[in-house]
């Protein structure tokens, strides 16, 4: 099947009783392509570090684990609990 959106429809059974069941889903038969720091209408000024990763399927028969997964920086609310859990770990030491 050619890449992007299809539809796949679904009238009868195979008993012949009539029902509809519409299944939308997307080919995609190329790498596996993920962008981090750029989303879609972002508008940007200056320098923008962005991370491009396409990971295609290679060779099926063989798993590797090198490279086979999105590398992904560390979300903001992780950040911003590890500095409350300091913060509070500090004002615990110095006032017990």
């Amino acid at each position: 099947m050619t890449d992007g959106e299809h539809t796949l429809k679904i009238v009868k059974d195979p008993t012949g009783k009539e029902g509809i069941k519409i299944v939308p889903f997307t080919v995609r038969n190329g790498p596996a392509i993920t962008l981090e720091g750029l989303n879609d209408r972002d508008v940007i000024d200056g320098v923008l570090p962005i991370m491009i990763n396409a990971y295609g399927k290679g060779n099926q028969k063989q798993f590797l684990i090198d490279g086979s997964e999105t590398p992904k920086t560390i979300p903001s609310w992780i950040w911003a609990g590890l500095i409350i859990f300091f913060g509070w770990s500090v004002f615990y030491i110095l006032t017990s």
